[in-house]
């Protein structure tokens, strides 16, 4: 187990390295000749636009960042939606509605608040509900086979139109359920192998749910098994369960099968994952991964893990999802300064205790109490006759108790 004794995490570093990851959203942007705007999966390509990209573009800047025309941002996402109310991989699936593309966008157009894009979220969300297997679930497709990645974003887009009362939904959550491993704890990929990016996106989907709590156990179980799994390699990184690489095949209209090479940031996933379950204070392992992305720099940000980058171009997903592990953070840590870790608890310093202010308002009372105890009785007692003890010693400790008084009656925190 990895020692936590004198760590020290200062929040403003999280802060700072996601302002830097924003400022890369804002560069890679694209615009097209027609109007279209977005970011393409290789954020440095610039000729093309792609939905599953600007959905997630849409999803980590939304909010944050007031620089950008987010209504033609949610056009080119509308735009791009096809007739059934799907949407798809611009690159290799053609015109077939592919599930995790029509969540994603469903999930970054929630955040529209013009009225004319409800009616398109209807549709999407009919289609996903229209996708589902007899036996609850979904694929990467309509009719394709069940795989826990595409079922746990269904039941995440859904939850956020609050569709969650129909029967669809229900066979969904109770076939993801379903689907968890025994023996290992964890939630399989599509190559039905251990894997932690998979039981990370489950985790979040339960914990997502009006219900959330029905599932605390389970989700419970799961998270003490991810721990176990990744701490059983010396980096996280080198865990062979860790599900970085995700094969999928597929059969187009066309009748061609191809396959979808899914390279997912698990260790990223895992860290967002497990902060969002408070692990950060119990886990040396979860404090060390998560200290390695904030000293990797912000300049030339390249994340944890290695195997989902493309080249030498920064990839849409490892952006987005290293921005959900500042955001996992920063939603618990925002309110502090610093965190360091002693022997026998964390401890945190509120952001309202840095300035001079504080401490005045807080120890000013005692202070002025103690100042004027102490100057008073000095005046009293060089400036009597010091004839007795009554009047050495009695009367200025009287004189000068009765000051401080009246010192910390006008210096106390109302």
């Amino acid at each position: 187990m990895i020692p936590l004794y004198g760590k020290t995490i200062q929040v403003r570093n999280a802060e700072d390295l996601r302002k830097s990851l924003l400022a890369r959203w804002r560069a890679t942007r694209t615009t097209l000749p027609n109007n279209e705007e977005g970011w393409y999966r290789r954020l440095e390509t610039n000729d093309r636009i792609g939905i599953v990209a600007t959905a997630q573009g849409v999803i980590s800047t939304y909010g944050v960042d007031d620089s950008y025309n987010f209504d033609r941002i949610f056009d080119t996402l509308l735009l791009k939606q096809g007739s059934d109310g799907s949407w798809s991989f611009i690159t290799n699936m053609g015109d077939r509605g592919v599930v995790d593309a029509t969540a994603w966008s469903i999930l970054a157009l929630v955040n529209d608040p013009r009225e004319s894009t409800a009616s398109s979220l209807v549709s999407a969300a009919d289609w996903i509900l229209d996708s589902c297997h007899r036996d609850g679930g979904w694929g990467i497709c309509r009719g394709a086979s069940f795989r826990t990645f595409s079922t746990a974003l269904a039941i995440r887009s859904l939850n956020a139109l609050q569709r969650h009362d129909h029967s669809e939904f229900q066979r969904g959550v109770q076939a993801l359920l379903a689907s968890l491993d025994g023996p290992s704890g964890l939630w399989n990929d599509f190559s039905n192998s251990s894997s932690v990016v998979a039981t990370c996106h489950c985790i979040m989907a339960l914990e997502s749910l009006p219900s959330a709590g029905d599932y605390s156990e389970i989700v419970d179980r799961a998270t003490a098994s991810m721990v176990r799994t990744l701490n059983g390699s010396r980096r996280w990184s080198e865990c062979r369960h860790l599900g970085k690489l995700e094969e999928v095949e597929q059969t187009i209209r066309s009748g061609r099968k191809i396959r979808i090479e899914y390279r997912h940031c698990a260790v990223e996933w895992a860290v967002a994952t497990l902060i969002g379950r408070k692990q950060l204070p119990h886990s040396g392992s979860v404090l060390n991964e998560f200290s390695r992305i904030l000293e990797s720099g912000s300049e030339d940000y390249r994340g944890s893990s290695t195997v989902h980058t493309q080249g030498n171009n920064l990839t849409s997903y490892e952006l987005h999802d290293t921005i959900q592990v500042l955001n996992s953070f920063l939603n618990h840590y925002a309110q502090d300064s610093k965190i360091w870790f002693t022997k026998s608890r964390v401890v945190t310093q509120p952001r309202h205790q840095l300035g001079a202010r504080f401490w005045l308002k807080k120890y000013g009372g005692s202070v002025a109490v103690g100042l004027t105890m102490v100057s008073v009785f000095a005046v009293a007692y060089f400036v009597g006759s010091r004839q007795t003890f009554l009047e050495t010693y009695v009367i200025p400790f009287a004189v000068s108790f009765f000051a401080s008084i009246v010192a910390w009656f006008y210096t106390r925190d109302k």
